[in-house]
């Protein structure tokens, strides 16, 4: 599984959850003149990304505005989600614990569980439920499916700029082409080193 794809979700979760609160309370769509227009791209950000003044802006308006508890209930599910994958031994450089992994997905779905009554959190949780596996895979094993999909986006691509096929030979001759051109590597490039999952990394010096 790809890690992109449950963030993904979440972010999309979230933005739903905002759709509806702006038109349950103005009857319309956001505008920016609303406090809820201001944050949204914040709230599609990742913590760590977000300035002081940013962070500070976010969490004030959703807590100061008692409409806003469901947003602010959908992003504290996402970074409970982001909190999981980034044990990831891409992201933390170690291995992580099964018993570490576990604990944190408790976490998560005891979050959704608490606050199912936000029926889009509800659904999240269903939807991760079904993904438990494939999620704490990844997560165990740093493994993931991001280049064959990388593969399957450009062959895609390819079928539009052609307007589709008619010869499945021909499709398959260029799917091959497109997913093979060689690419130019800076002679000044550094190999990155490969991370596995053997036991505790460090940053190559």
């Amino acid at each position: 599984m790809d890690p992109f794809h449950p963030v993904q979700l979440a972010n999309r979760m979230l933005t739903t959850v905002r759709w509806r609160i702006v038109r349950n309370k103005y009857g319309r769509r956001g505008r920016k003149t609303d406090p809820e227009y201001g944050i949204k791209r914040l709230l599609t950000r990742n913590r760590e990304d977000l300035s002081p003044p940013q962070l500070a802006k976010l969490w004030n308006t959703m807590a100061d505005d008692p409409t806003l508890t469901d947003p602010h209930l959908a992003w504290i599910t996402k970074e409970h989600l982001r909190d999981l994958l980034a044990l990831r031994i891409t992201r933390s450089h170690t291995t992580p614990a099964p018993s570490l992994a576990r604990d944190h997905w408790a976490t998560l779905l005891t979050w959704c569980a608490d606050h199912a009554h936000v029926d889009e959190i509800a659904a999240f949780a269903r939807t991760l439920d079904t993904w438990r596996d494939e999620i704490v895979n990844a997560v165990l094993t740093g493994a993931s499916n991001a280049g064959s999909e990388g593969i399957n986006r450009i062959q895609k691509l390819d079928a539009r700029a052609a307007f589709g096929y008619r010869n499945p030979d021909n499709q398959r001759r260029r799917a091959r082409t497109a997913t093979r051109r060689p690419r130019k590597r800076s002679p000044n490039a550094i190999s990155r080193n490969r991370l596995w999952v053997t036991g505790p990394q460090h940053h190559p010096d």
